[in-house]
């Protein structure tokens, strides 16, 4: 959608969306009128004792169904991780239980399941089949026990249609306006710690196309399911590689990415031979119970002063004896990048053509115990044959899931016409098979889209685009704007 009718949309949504405002009054009094008109088809004129005895036999089944897909998901441990998720679930499935139970207010119960339905995934990145599963399930059977029992038809029918609406009302926001998002990774630390929540420019990017430096809220392409938050560092037809200092190197230039602290202010901070700065005493061993410093991936000036130490001030910026210092992120050379070091970013009208293709392989080096990423060429033939005894291609190319289990996956490089460095895999390709089989046929391929590089601040723990490849400009959904969660933390993000 181009700038012209991206313009007309909003023009038209936002005109709709003031007038309901304005004129209110006037839209809930017809809104009441229909309403009562649904209620009074809904009241029943048959045997209400059947009814209720049929309302008491599905509560009991719904009972049990609630009971085995709670259990599912406590078993799966899908989002427990997090405390708040956690608390939503258990919140939601004691309301779901008390309802039951009382066999009274089946309208609170379907409103906050349909709720958590649709926004669970949208706000909070809510994650679980038994969970939507349940949900989904939870909503109709609620719906039926409303009818069956007969209990308060036009108030469950006012509840209904008025969380519908307000429902309709926070999407159109959250998708064009003005998007709400939870961090749960630290892949943003230190400019971001986990569940800060943000505000996010929808609006922008519709009109304007991404900067450098921007912190964006992307569907990521590796499993195509979730949202990330990370800086946008490589645009459209640069090259970028990471240097031996740590240095973002694009088009042959050294960028600085500027660090802030914003929050740290009481932290005890000192600095490391390096140059790294260091958060004392601030990670936590639960194995072994010890306390340990962190490093944290960005640099000052002060290079060969280890120890001195250094304050934050409100704004996130670093100081030594009240002297500014000049900081910027630390970029690890891990991934991709450290194997084949200087990459190229494609963009739109590109011709591309296929290039190698490399098992990626993880493993543990002994004498560290850590663990190294490997990339082993192999023959476009060990692919072909794959997709020939009919494997997917997603199961084929960057499949996280046998990534984790079998510690090995195929990921692949472009060739684009006229330019001679490494250009990553597009992992957008792999959903679309004419596309795939078209490359892996050594037919050329024309882009349609630009693409950008995307890596995290703390670059010592992020999954980010050194390992997956780009992001797609169609997948980038908006620019944070301000963090409101922490309080202590409010105010614009940079």
């Amino acid at each position: 959608m181009n700038i012209v009718l991206w313009g007309v949309f909003y023009v038209i949504l936002t005109g709709i969306l003031l007038y309901f405002f304005i004129k209110e009054k006037v839209i809930v009094e017809w809104l009441k009128a229909k309403e009562k008109n649904i209620a009074d088809r809904l009241v029943s004129k048959g045997d209400l004792g059947k009814m209720k005895k049929t309302a008491d036999i599905l509560t009991v089944v719904h009972i049990i169904i609630l009971a085995l897909l709670f259990w599912k998901i406590m078993e799966s441990g899908q989002d427990l991780d997090f405390s708040f998720k956690k608390n939503i679930i258990m919140v939601v499935f004691a309301l779901n239980a008390g309802v039951l139970i009382l066999r009274k207010k089946q309208e609170w119960a379907f409103v906050v399941n349909a709720l958590l339905l649709v926004l669970g995934r949208l706000m909070m990145d809510m994650q679980g089949i038994y969970l939507y599963t349940y949900l989904a399930l939870g909503c109709i059977l609620f719906l039926v026990e409303i009818y069956l029992y007969q209990n308060q038809i036009f108030e469950s029918v006012h509840l209904i249609e008025t969380s519908i609406t307000a429902v309709v009302i926070v999407l159109l926001i959250q998708n064009f306006y003005l998007g709400n998002f939870m961090i749960p990774t630290g892949s943003m630390r230190p400019t971001i710690i986990e569940n800060d929540r943000f505000f996010a420019n929808m609006i922008s990017y519709k009109f304007k196309k991404p900067e450098r430096g921007d912190i964006i809220a992307f569907k990521e392409p590796k499993d195509n399911k979730l949202l990330y938050t990370k800086r946008l560092v490589g645009l459209p037809g640069e090259t970028l590689n990471i240097d031996d200092n740590g240095e973002l190197v694009i088009n042959d230039n050294v960028i600085e990415m500027k660090a802030h602290l914003i929050g740290q202010g009481k932290k005890d901070l000192t600095v490391t031979n390096e140059g790294l700065v260091v958060i004392l005493q601030n990670g936590y061993d639960s194995q072994t119970g010890t306390i340990y410093d962190e490093v944290i991936n960005f640099k000052t000036n002060l290079v060969g002063e280890e120890g001195t130490p250094i304050q934050v001030d409100k704004k996130g910026n670093l100081l030594s004896n009240g002297q500014p210092l000049d900081t910027r992120v630390f970029y690890r050379k891990e991934g991709f990048l450290g194997f084949a070091g200087k990459i190229y970013i494609p963009k739109k009208n590109d011709v591309v053509t296929l290039g190698k293709i490399y098992k990626m392989r993880i493993e543990q080096e002994v004498s560290t115990q850590s663990y190294i990423i490997n990339y082993v060429e192999v023959p476009l033939e060990e692919v072909t044959e794959k997709v020939k005894a009919g494997e997917k291609l997603t199961d084929i190319f960057y499949n996280t899931d046998n990534f984790r289990t079998n510690g090995e996956t195929y990921v692949y490089t472009l060739n684009v016409k006229g330019n001679d460095n490494t250009v990553m895999n597009i992992l957008d390709f792999r959903y679309n098979k004419d596309t795939m089989n078209s490359l892996l046929a050594g037919q050329e391929i024309t882009l349609t889209h630009d693409y950008y590089f995307a890596m995290g601040d703390n670059s010592s723990d992020s999954d980010d685009s050194r390992y997956w490849g780009y992001v797609q400009d169609s997948r980038i959904k908006g620019k944070l704007l301000f963090r409101f969660l922490p309080i202590t933390k409010f105010g614009i993000v940079r």
